[in-house]
């Protein structure tokens, strides 16, 4: 595709990737570069990037794997009851009982809903991100939800 290469976005939606005024690409040691020169478009719905000077096939397959990254300050202000996974990741969660389930260790998409994945040393609760499930959230200290140790 002439160094065009395909891009899984964490972004919601997807597109929104493309609004960042910079981006940093990750390179073979795990170092961060800005991208300066980008272009984004869609294909076959999905999302394909062409960075700098990439133009062939086999420079855009030495970007496999490679993580994109944009700095918090040019992240957007989240709406009311709206949080990035990444400020939930590490937050303590309780029930509303006062037990304490373990911390967010990540956050999945099963399509339907994104999933809290909640560890502590023995046990993983998989817990529903849906107004039924979560009670209080307040970033970084705790979510309390409408769960049960033993579920």
């Amino acid at each position: 595709m002439n160094g065009w290469v395909h891009i899984t976005s964490y972004t919601d939606p997807e597109s929104n990737l493309t609004q960042f005024e910079h981006l940093y690409l990750e390179d073979q040691e795990l170092k961060w570069s800005e991208l300066a020169e980008r272009e984004f478009k869609a294909h076959n719905h999905r999302l394909i990037a062409r960075f700098n000077a990439i133009g062939t096939r086999d420079e855009a397959q030495l970007l496999r794997g490679r993580r994109l990254a944009a700095t918090r300050e040019d992240f957007p202000k989240p709406a009311d009851n709206e949080y990035y996974w990444t400020d939930l990741i590490g937050t303590r969660v309780e029930t509303n009982q006062g037990d304490v389930l373990g911390v967010v260790r990540e956050l999945v998409d099963n399509g339907a809903s994104s999933i809290l994945v909640v560890r502590d040393d023995s046990t993983e609760h998989l817990i529903p991100m849906q107004k039924e499930f979560l009670e209080l959230i307040e970033i970084p200290e705790r979510i309390v939800v409408n769960w049960r140790k033993d579920w």
